[in-house]
């Protein structure tokens, strides 16, 4: 007699593989301490570490997304084994988008991209590592030299003495001063053909529609003057404070609904 099988009951599949990437993550006997980071990394003066070689014959056939995040993944563990990543911050740039975006969605439908994503976590936890992924334009790693020296080529960017954090611009002011033309752009159909960006001060007070001056109301309260209905404002914050730059803007357009913004920052650290 043939044993009766329930239709509703389905074989394990990849289900399996965010229970046993948390197993992997929570076998420690403790848990791992996560604090702020304790130093920066910086390497001595006038002297560039770089590795230079070809994937062996058992690598040759994976994909581009995979060998390109496997450099990075070896580039990190060689790294955190010399102690000089333990409770750090560190920011690794890369000209593969998939890299970036399997690393902060944590998981990947590839189990090869999804091992090495799990592989990164569990340095994050092991060390109290803080991991930024951050993906950059293909002629900006040509500008630095990196994709260049994955040739041999050592004659471009910082393999030529080039200040390496000339390249790491997350904090360059904004994105008008990246692109000249951007300005004349944005006035050309604005409402306001006269608009500037606002500065980081700007942010918390001339962004909310609040203009100098103000007048206390009949319980002595410190009231202040508000802008007319139908401004528009222009937000241009750098990369790494455009989350800031955000949260004010949505509360001033919460507060005040009769006001328009315009926003323009570079793709940069976008999954924040």
């Amino acid at each position: 007699m043939r044993k009766r099988v329930d239709p509703t009951l389905r074989a394990p599949s990849s289900g399996l593989t965010p229970i046993k990437a948390l197993h992997s993550l929570t076998r420690s006997p403790l848990p791992p301490l996560r604090g702020f980071p304790a130093h920066s990394l910086s390497a001595p003066a006038g002297k560039l570490n770089y590795r230079v070689g070809v994937w062996g014959s058992d690598e040759e056939s994976e994909s581009s997304n995979y060998r390109e995040l496997a450099n990075l993944v070896l580039t990190v563990e060689e790294e955190a084994a010399t102690g000089s990543l333990d409770l750090a911050e560190f920011f690794l740039f890369t000209d593969n988008s998939t890299a970036e975006s399997a690393f902060y969605k944590g998981s990947s439908s590839s189990k090869k991209l999804h091992g090495l994503i799990l592989r990164l976590r569990r340095l994050e936890m092991r060390h109290g590592l803080i991991l930024h992924v951050v993906h950059v334009s293909g002629k900006h790693t040509i500008a630095q030299g990196t994709d260049g020296c994955s040739r041999g080529v050592l004659l471009q960017g910082v393999m030529v003495g080039d200040d390496m954090l000339s390249f790491v611009d997350l904090g360059r002011s904004d994105a008008v001063e990246r692109s000249p033309t951007l300005l004349p752009w944005i006035q050309s159909w604005c409402l306001n053909s006269t608009i500037q960006p606002l500065t980081p001060d700007d942010w918390f007070e001339t962004g909310h529609g609040i203009t100098d001056g103000g007048n206390n109301n009949k319980r002595g309260i410190w009231i202040p003057t508000h802008e007319p209905p139908g401004n528009t404002h222009l937000w241009t914050p750098p990369p790494a404070a455009a989350d800031a730059a955000l949260e004010q803007l949505l509360q001033a357009r919460h507060k005040r609904t009769d006001t328009s913004h315009i926003i323009a920052t570079p793709r940069l650290l976008a999954p924040r």
